[in-house]
Order: structure tokens, then C-alpha cells, then sequence
């Protein structure tokens, strides 16, 4: 199709010349008015070559219009999150003299659980993504599935599996895609383990990709910071202003190139153990060790699969219960443990607070200053970052409030007030919730009190983002998912060799024309003739 555009192009572009030939050779067949006075001079010769007159008034046009290299490529990101399994297929136009790709379409699917769940049934593992695989198939044409990459990120989850288990669960999932389906597996650990660096890295290129603030071939400056709470781990990337200060050259210090001019310096870190999960999990224990302490249960009950009595809980509304929670002990062993709040007055949320921020360990030495939780180093967000830029949350921080009828755009004290009314009680539901979300909801997500606590706690108290400061939350930015995978596919994107089929560079008949006439002229040959074959 390509081709016969070109040589309908090249044939108007030639009848047009050929008209003005005509018009020019007619005005010096005329008989032309002399006097005696005047030398008659042979008549200048005009179009008397094809080639000439293509030299002279069609190469300009038939190189500014020489059309860009382009194609739509697949590129397929599984994550294999703590919860569950995700499958991401990016459609791009991608363009060989464009350095910013424009995303066309994503298709996306998502199964629980996940890959660590397995354990040590490997095959199962492998076999679990199968729906998601199919899935991929189905949305990329036949003949583009052989050269379309795929990559295969495992997160917290595996991470916190341990090496023997995690390695022979990748081992079996990149055999079973290798035999199994017809994706090209890209050429650097196309399945593994992403370190939370990346993770959270991949989550802030693609916010602010989605935003528009990178891929513009300059850094300007507006880059959003993101937060992203998963199952097992929490991420922040920002990217802070320093002023005059040295950014600290460890760990938490990321050098971003995004295309050929744009580079960025970004503070991250992964705080592994403080995803919603692991949080919740940490509260659970945090709970039993009070217990512990007042007696209410010896060390010895944590030798049995269950722990008989019903321990209080002030993370549950009043006058609820929670029954066989499966919570992983220090040891190791998991126990079933029931809890209960059997107080009524409103005071769950405060109660609550206590206990996530002793799991936040705010007290813990801080070798390099300032910093956030857990002795981890952190620049301010109110110093070191633009009051006018945006911080974005995401994952968790949206699926465990907007649902409920939270706003997108929210300040701490939105949150505060909204876990206050949750960790209230039936009565407290059906006043504040009555006009945006059923109650009854509410009744499925008995830890819905500590959840939202600990979201709280996490943000304000842990990473200190000021009580006034606005938030955005999303699940999609214009239709495309927020997360770390279009950040990786992005990456992939930029490695021609991740491509089977590639693009090459295409030679138009435009071009061979162009060619031909300089040949034909400089072989002095003006009856050559050019057979658009």
C-alpha cells in the first residue's frame, strides 16, 4: 500500500511537471515581435529531458515529503505481584527518527493469586499465568506475536519467598513461555525478581509519562512524585530540588536518562515489609506482643496452629469481630489468631494510631539526616520539593478509598477524617456514608478500620507529608494504568534488539527516482526513462 502511494504521488507530481513544460515550451513556439534592429538568437531549449525537468522542480517536493519510518509494535509486561498476577500489552507507534513513542492502546488482565502463593509447586506457578498468556494472544495480531517482547516482573512477593523457592518458580515460568507461546522473551532476565528500586522508579516514568512532564527531549522541571503501596512494599520516587546541597551518593540517589537529552536525579526507596499486607500483618503481631505482655496469652499458645483466645483488637470497629486471621509470626509459623472489638465508644482510630506508629519505628537511629521511618534517609518533601508540583498515590492508597466514595483529590485530613468515620461503627457508616456508598459494603471489609489507619499513618507520620498538602489519586491516567509497567515496557521500548522484526529503514521509490534522474543526468542521457514498476 505504501509503495502505491508513492508512485501515485510520483505520477501527479510528474503530470503537473510535464504541464509546466508544456506551458513553457508553448511560450517559445509563439512567433515573437522584432524589430530590425534586434539579433534573432535560437529559441532556448526547455523540457526537452524528463530527468531535467525532475531535477529542477520535483526532488525538493519528493524529499520533504519522504514519509517516516513508523510501525505499531506489541510489547507484553507481566507483573507477578504479591496479590496477584497482572498482564499489560502496550500498543506504540514507534518511529525510527522520533525519540518520544506515542502509546496507542493498553489491554489489560489480572487473575489472583499470585506467583508466591505457589511455593513450592512450581508447574502450578507457571501454569497459573496461562489465562493471562491467552489473554496477550488474543489481542496481538498472528503474525506480530513472534517479535513482540515480553518480560515477566516478579515484586515483594517472590522477594520475601527466599532465593531456593523464588529462582525454581522464575526457572519454571520462563521454560513454560519458551515452549509454550510464541512472545520473544527479551535477551537480559526477561524473567526475574525487580528490586524495589526499580519498581518504584518504573512507577514514577510512568506517572509522569502518562502526565506529560518527561519525553519532551528537556527536563522541565514539574515532575510529580509518586507513592506507590503494594502487598509487600511501599515505594517513594521523587525528584528533589537540593538547592545548594549534594545529593547523598548511596543507595536512595537514582540517575535517570529518559531518551538522549533528558536526565534526571531521583531520590527512591523501597521500604520492603511496609505494603498493605506486611503492614497489616506487622499490626496483628504488634497487638499480640500487648497481649503477651498483660498476660493475656503466654508464649507457649504461640506454639499451637491456633491461639484459642480472642485477643482485642482496637483497629475493628465497635462491637465487631474478626475470626481465624492468618498471621505470620517472628518465627516464622503462621498461627490463626480471632480478634474483637468489644468496646462502643469512638476511640478505635486513636487506639489504632498508637499501635501502627510503633511499627513504624520512627525512633530508630537515622545515620544520615533527615529522615523518614525505620532509620531510612529521606529528603524533606516540604524543603526539597516543589509546593506546586504533585504527589500522586496509587495501588492500595486508591482501592481501599475511592470505592467507599473517597475523592481522587484528597488532603490528610480527608484521610484522617474518613478512617475516623470507618473505625466509628455502624452508626458512624450510616451517617456519613449513606448518600455515597452502601454500608453494607462496609461489613465485607472488617479490616477495612486498620487499613485506612495505617495509610494515614504511613503517609503523614512515616514519609511527613503536611496534614494541608493535596493528593491525587488513579487508577488510569487518559485510559492508560498507573503502575510500574508501562515504565518497563518504555525501557524495552528503547532497545531496538528487544524487537525480533525491528523497524528498518525504508527506501521509497521517491528516493530511487531521485537517484536515478542525478545518474541519468550526469550519464548525460536525456531520453532516460524511469519505469515505475
Amino acid at each position: 500500500m505504501a509503495r502505491f502511494k508513492n508512485y501515485k504521488f510520483v505520477s501527479l507530481a510528474i503530470t503537473v511537471i510535464m504541464l509546466i513544460v508544456l506551458l513553457r515550451t508553448s511560450n517559445y513556439n509563439e512567433v515573437p515581435i522584432t524589430d530590425s534592429n534586434t539579433t534573432n538568437e535560437p529559441p532556448k531549449k526547455f523540457g526537452n529531458s524528463i530527468i531535467d525537468a525532475i531535477n529542477e522542480n520535483i526532488t525538493p517536493l519528493l524529499q520533504s515529503s519522504q514519509p517516516e519510518s513508523c510501525e505499531t509494535v506489541h510489547v507484553i509486561v507481566v507483573d507477578a505481584g504479591s496479590s496477584g498476577s497482572r498482564v499489560h500489552v502496550y500498543d506504540f507507534n514507534k518511529c525510527s527518527d522520533s525519540s518520544k513513542p506515542q502509546l496507542l492502546k493498553e489491554h489489560f488482565k489480572m487473575l489472583k493469586p499470585g506467583l508466591s502463593s505457589f511455593k513450592e509447586d512450581f508447574k502450578s506457578a507457571a501454569e497459573s499465568l496461562i489465562p493471562l498468556l491467552d489473554f496477550a494472544k488474543s489481542v496481538i495480531p498472528e503474525d506480530k506475536q513472534g517479535c513482540s517482547p515480553i518480560v515477566v516482573k516478579a515484586t515483594a512477593g517472590l522477594r520475601m519467598l527466599g532465593d531456593k523457592e523464588s529462582s525454581a518458580i522464575l526457572s519454571y515460568v520462563e521454560t513454560f513461555l519458551n515452549t509454550e507461546y510464541p512472545f520473544k522473551l527479551i535477551e537480559n532476565t526477561p524473567v526475574s525478581i525487580m528490586g524495589g528500586d526499580q519498581e518504584g522508579v518504573f512507577a514514577w516514568i510512568t506517572t509522569n509519562f502518562l502526565l506529560g512532564n518527561i519525553g519532551n527531549g528537556v527536563n522541565l522541571g514539574k515532575t510529580a512524585a509518586i507513592f506507590d503501596l503494594g502487598g509487600g512494599s511501599t515505594q517513594i520516587v521523587f525528584e528533589p530540588l537540593l538547592k545548594d546541597k549534594k545529593f547523598v551518593e548511596n543507595e536512595f540517589k537514582y540517575n535517570l536518562d529518559f531518551g538522549v537529552k533528558e536526565k534526571y536525579e531521583l531520590y527512591q526507596y523501597s521500604h520492603l515489609g511496609y505494603g498493605l499486607n506486611e503492614g497489616r500483618n506487622k499490626i496483628y503481631n504488634e497487638i499480640i506482643n500487648n497481649n503477651l505482655e498483660n498476660s493475656v496469652i503466654t508464649k507457649s499458645d504461640l506454639q499451637k496452629s491456633t491461639i484459642a483466645t480472642v485477643l482485642n483488637n482496637p483497629c475493628l470497629p465497635p462491637s465487631s469481630t474478626l475470626n481465624d486471621v492468618k498471621v505470620k509470626i517472628p518465627s516464622g509459623k503462621e498461627v490463626l489468631v480471632s480478634f474483637e472489638n468489644s468496646k462502643t465508644e469512638k476511640d478505635s482510630f486513636l487506639q489504632c494510631r498508637a499501635i501502627t506508629e510503633k511499627i513504624l519505628k520512627k525512633d530508630t537511629e537515622c545515620s544520615t539526616q533527615p529522615c523518614s521511618f525505620n532509620g531510612v534517609h529521606q529528603p524533606s518533601l516540604v524543603k526539597e520539593f516543589k509546593d506546586t508540583s504533585d504527589l500522586y498515590v496509587f495501588s492500595f492508597f486508591y482501592d481501599k478509598t475511592v470505592p467507599f466514595g473517597f475523592p481522587l483529590n484528597f488532603n490528610l485530613k480527608d484521610l484522617r477524617n474518613f478512617a475516623e468515620i470507618v473505625c466509628g461503627g455502624t452508626n458512624s457508616w450510616k451517617q456519613q456514608f449513606s448518600s455515597m456508598v452502601d454500608t453494607s459494603l462496609l461489613k465485607d471489609e472488617p479490616e477495612l478500620c486498620m487499613e485506612l489507619t495505617f495509610q494515614f499513618e504511613l503517609l503523614h507520620t512515616g514519609y511527613e507529608i503536611p496534614l494541608e498538602r493535596e493528593l491525587k489519586t488513579c487508577q488510569q491516567i487518559d485510559g492508560n494504568e498507573i503502575g510500574w509497567c508501562l515504565g518497563v515496557a518504555l525501557e524495552i521500548l528503547n532497545d531496538d534488539s528487544s524487537f525480533k522484526c525491528g523497524i528498518s529503514k525504508i527506501d521509497t521509490k521517491n528516493k530511487d527516482l531521485i537517484q536515478a534522474a542525478k545518474k541519468a543526468k550526469e550519464e548525460e542521457a536525456p531520453t532516460t526513462i524511469i519505469a515505475l514498476d
